[in-house]
């Protein structure tokens, strides 16, 4: 494994804590009522994202693939139907580089939601 591959897990392993921290950790959501059964809604771009998520989440957080199994990442469009499951979660992992072109269109439609990119701090050689 790489330091670039290194770098990447370490990063997804300390944001989706500090993304749990941001959705419940701020005094808004102190005030909300929150029961034990709530969970961080989580939304994965592709399957490795989402297993990863899974394995760190584990019972704290709901987890949703977006790309079907079987279905292709890089061809995959989000449907209506994807778009309102991405504006009711509280986080979105996304691989980025240009992976998912879609979210854009997300940020544009008032998204106030997180999002990770899995890229960032990764330098890409052309």
């Amino acid at each position: 494994m790489n330091n670039q591959s290194k770098m990447g897990i370490i990063a997804i392993s300390v944001v989706i804590p500090l993304a749990v921290f941001a959705v419940y950790g701020t005094d808004s959501a102190k005030n909300s009522v929150v029961t034990e059964n709530s969970k961080l809604k989580v939304i994965s771009s592709f399957y490795p994202l989402h297993e990863f998520s899974q394995n760190i989440g584990q019972d704290k957080i709901d987890t949703i693939l977006l790309t079907p199994i079987g279905v292709e990442p890089h061809d995959w469009e989000p449907t209506i139907k994807d778009v309102q499951k991405m504006q009711t979660a509280d986080l979105i992992i996304i691989n980025g580089i240009g992976f998912e072109t879609w979210v854009e269109s997300l940020e544009e439609n008032g998204f106030s939601g997180i999002i990770i990119d899995t890229s960032n701090g990764i330098l890409v050689e052309s």
